[in-house]
């Protein structure tokens, strides 16, 4: 290539290059993510059928299931911020999110187990929903496809704990179900969390293969 030709070829691609806009901060992505998928999910939910009656009353009666809802989606909030830390090259998730991860679960499992206590509210059917199962996996795998399509053009390496964080996102309608549906452990664990685990799933395997994909390419 000629001397002019290529100064030509450079001018060339330099006028066609244009600036990618810098990606925001982890945290701040994770917390404009969640907020949208809380809000859109509880909007969805209220749409569909109120909220259980007096379910305010109930958490201000029964700290055990303040703290249980409260801690699942802590878990959903640092899940999607452990995934997006994760995806950049050299990272790692900082100590004070893994402890808090780590804390969050453990009060998360208190809050199930408190469930079959005099520390809960008393079970009932009030407020049940006839679908509350669909419900979370509905919501679950639209929240986390508005994961995938916010945080997708920063993705550059994939891991176990990225693919998990990408489906945490079923978190969000089963804490809020405690609230939504009726109160009842064996039902709250069977219908409202269990149901989150397949979105977790799903989100791992999705995950992989456009992280392998976007390797291919």
């Amino acid at each position: 290539m000629a001397a002019k030709e290529r100064s030509e070829f450079i001018k060339g691609v330099v006028a066609n290059h244009r600036p990618a806009a810098p990606l925001m901060l982890p945290g701040r992505r994770a917390l404009i993510w969640f907020a949208l998928v809380f809000v859109g999910t509880t909007v969805a939910m209220r749409l569909d059928q109120e909220f259980r009656p007096g379910f305010a009353g109930q958490l201000v009666q029964h700290p055990a299931l303040l703290l249980e809802v409260a801690a699942a989606l802590a878990l959903t909030l640092l899940g999607a911020y452990a995934a997006i830390v994760r995806m950049i090259p050299g990272e790692r998730v900082p100590r004070w999110a893994v402890t808090a991860l780590w804390v969050a679960g453990i009060f998360f499992g208190a809050g199930l187990a408190a469930e079959f206590t005099h520390f809960a509210p008393k079970a009932s059917t009030l407020g049940a929903r006839a679908h509350c199962w669909t419900e979370v996996l509905i919501y679950g795998a639209a929240g986390t496809l508005a994961f995938v399509l916010m945080v997708r053009r920063g993705w550059v390496r994939f891991s176990w704990l990225h693919g998990l964080g990408y489906g945490v996102a079923g978190f969000v309608p089963a804490a809020l179900m405690q609230l939504a549906c009726m109160y009842e452990p064996v039902h709250n664990i069977l219908f409202h969390f269990l149901p989150a685990l397949p979105v977790i799933a799903i989100g791992l395997v999705v995950m992989k293969r456009l992280a392998n994909r976007a390797v291919k390419q």
